[in-house]
């Protein structure tokens, strides 16, 4: 029963691991086409509160990785112009 119940949990209960090598991880996901900035932000702070151990400034690291480039060069020069970004 025990090796059953191990069997199972190793196929059906993902890892921590598993959790983030997801295609839809908070490492992974980008802005998508058409997508605006806060709907980015707003999905890609809900994946990161399943990772406890992401603090804030890595959180606002990983958004600034995943802007459209043209997005991200405003933010890095007018970064006190921005109503969207969390503080």
């Amino acid at each position: 029963m025990r090796e059953l119940l191990a069997d199972f949990s190793s196929y059906f209960c993902p890892s921590a691991l598993d959790q983030v090598l997801r295609a839809d991880s908070v490492f992974n996901r980008t802005q998508r086409p058409g997508e605006n900035v806060r709907d980015y932000i707003s999905v890609l702070r809900q994946l990161a509160r399943k990772l406890s151990m992401l603090d804030e400034g890595i959180v606002k690291c990983i958004i600034m990785r995943g802007l459209h480039p043209h997005i991200k060069a405003f933010v890095l020069q007018h970064p006190e112009e921005l109503t969207f970004w969390p503080q």
